[in-house]
């Protein structure tokens, strides 16, 4: 009989034995890894000679590469019968090589027959049915007891309907009036409302009094909402000491409350506006310590952000946003993720064969162990999608790379992520309009996708609506709108008539180009700032908002990367028209 203490002992010794086996069986299934796929190497060479990784594995490796993506298009294209197939899968095992071409295949198939069927339609209301004409009653009367137990968004519909602030003065003075923070959120929505019927200053102060007490209850995403619209309404009235407590709660992040949505999830990042209009108030009140911590605190965080190309550029001390290093280094192979190389492989063979939505599938399936790997094999990532225009894909790719690894920003780098091969120069010249804000847009509308199309029925490079480019152009077939060349042609047309409706103002005619000119028009009456930046940022529609900035920031990049590329339009250069102005052009800043 074994003692208990030498059958533990031989146990140990058996797991032993089968780890060993178990790690030499996965060792056999990736293929070597060269030390010239393991070492650093140059973007920019990468770049101008348009290298793959599989051009420094050896001639049997890339010539088994791409003989195993061809077989893979045939499968995947329909064009092999089963038993070509079957036989292809069968041998998987006997080469690491083809073996990552056969994990792609049943990783297709899998998702094939896992995809879910069309289920009907649910209701997602809750039980008892809104009825918006009751909602609206209780709204008008001041019924709170009755939004008790409702969820919120009933609240904001029987809002919708409300054309008078004097029906709003019952709710308002009964939430005002509640002792607890159980309809904090309400007191939010009901400060939004508001903000419709200004500037009345008495709107005005009941709105900052609804505002005020969602930022007491301090709870998630309503409160940051309101700290975020308190701050900007007290500089609008000139009062950085009643702003600054309210930006520093959204700087610190001091709010508690969980993410309980997928709309909270998506919801806004303030603190990069926070961390820049306190900045902006401690230069007005000289108080330059707090002023050079909140720009360098931006500058850290936030990088590439709108609001930090601003700070640098407004600053009684200028500097640059960011410093652009001569070149990066990338790696066209993962020493930490090494199960990723062959699906890299993969996708290198794909693009040789010029079957990029082949290729771009294979990126989709690695995207979520992406953040594990090298940073330099993630830019390695991003060169594949700049030359299969997966240009969306890099923007979020790009962001983590150059937030957390300084050292890889260059301006190979950043053309990556702010790219130029999808258009040529003379066809963006004869639309009169400026080059770089053309490309900012179009990067921002459809990430340069030309057979993009909306929720909305937005279509192509500058998300064209079809009814609009009826307007313009009469009558055509819709899908001409996903030709390069006419969409470009005709949303530049549209672009520039809200430019000369705003009489240069890039930033008004882009908010337009989003929300309509109509919204803009009523924005201008609503919030009568003189600085344009605030007005930007007052802007009420979070999309807008972060439309006009994100295209803000798109324009600076491309006027620092290709200054000389294009000739300029003449819609940023109405200097005569723009000197008789109140608000500033923000564009011809970011130009400068």
């Amino acid at each position: 009989m074994l003692t208990q203490e030498r059958k533990n002992k031989t146990f140990a010794q058996v797991c032993v034995i089968f780890a060993v086996i178990h790690a030499s069986v996965s060792l056999a299934n990736i293929a070597p890894l060269s030390n010239s796929n393991a070492a650093s190497h140059s973007l920019s060479e990468t770049m101008k000679d348009q290298f793959l990784g599989l051009d420094f594995e050896s001639g049997e490796v890339k010539k088994k590469s791409i003989g195993f993506a061809r077989i893979c298009k045939k499968i995947k294209q329909g064009e092999s019968d089963l038993t070509e197939k079957k036989r292809f899968l069968q041998n998987c095992d006997r080469d690491p090589i083809q073996n990552s071409f056969c994990l792609v295949l049943k990783d297709w198939d899998r998702k094939e027959k896992s995809r879910p069927a069309r289920s009907p339609l649910t209701w997602l209301m809750d039980r008892v049915p809104f009825k918006k004409k009751i909602v609206e009653h209780w709204i008008k009367e001041g019924r709170l007891d009755q939004f008790s137990k409702r969820p919120e968004r009933e609240f904001r519909q029987g809002l919708k309907s409300v054309s008078a602030s004097s029906d709003l003065n019952p709710m308002v003075a009964a939430i005002l009036s509640a002792s607890s923070c159980q309809y904090s959120g309400f007191s939010q929505i009901l400060g939004s409302k508001l903000e419709e019927f200004l500037p009345d200053p008495d709107v005005q102060k009941r709105m900052l009094d609804l505002y005020e007490k969602s930022a007491r209850c301090n709870e998630g995403e309503n409160s940051k909402r309101a700290h975020f619209r308190l701050g900007l309404h007290y500089i609008s009235q000139g009062s950085c000491d009643a702003a600054n407590p309210h930006l520093d709660r959204l700087i610190d992040g001091k709010i508690s409350g969980k993410v309980r949505s997928k709309i909270q999830a998506k919801s806004p990042d303030y603190r990069a506006r926070a961390l820049f209009w306190r900045f902006q108030c401690a230069e007005k009140q000289k108080k330059l310590s707090d002023a050079k911590d909140a720009k360098q605190t931006l500058l850290k965080d936030y990088p590439f952000s709108f609001h930090n190309i601003l700070a640098q550029k407004t600053s009684q001390v200028q500097s640059e946003p960011v410093k652009l290093h001569a070149d990066s280094k990338i790696r066209f192979r993962s020493v930490l993720k090494p199960n990723l190389n062959g699906k890299i492989r993969v996708i290198e063979a794909f693009c040789v064969l010029g079957e990029f939505e082949l290729a771009r599938k294979v990126i989709g399936s690695i995207e979520k162990d992406l953040f594990e790997a090298e940073p330099e094999f993630r830019l390695y990532l991003a060169v594949l999608n700049y030359r299969m225009n997966a240009h969306l894909r890099n923007f979020s790719l790009l962001s983590s790379v150059f937030r957390d690894n300084p050292e890889l920003v260059s301006k190979p780098a950043l053309e990556l992520n702010f790219p130029l091969n999808v258009l040529r120069p003379d066809h963006l010249s004869k639309t009169g309009v400026d080059s770089h804000l053309l490309l900012s847009l179009m990067r921002q509308e459809s990430a340069f996708n030309a057979r993009a199309v909306s929720s909305a029925g937005a279509l192509g490079l500058m998300q064209v609506m079809p009814r609009t480019a009826r307007k313009l152009e009469g009558f055509f077939h819709r899908k001409r709108l996903l030709e390069p060349d006419f969409n470009l042609r005709v949303g530049a047309k549209y672009f520039s008539s809200l430019l000369e409706r705003y009489q240069g103002d890039a930033e008004l005619a882009l908010a337009a180009y989003n929300a309509g000119p109509a919204r803009v028009d009523i924005w201008l009456k609503r919030y009568p700032v003189s600085d344009r930046i605030l007005f930007m940022d007052l802007i009420p529609f979070t999309e807008t908002r972060d439309y006009v900035a994100a295209i803000g920031r798109n324009y600076y990049w491309y006027m620092q990367l290709y200054a000389d590329s294009f000739a300029k339009g003449n819609v940023l250069q109405a200097e005569e028209k723009m000197s008789d102005r109140k608000l500033g052009n923000v564009f011809r800043l970011l130009g400068g």
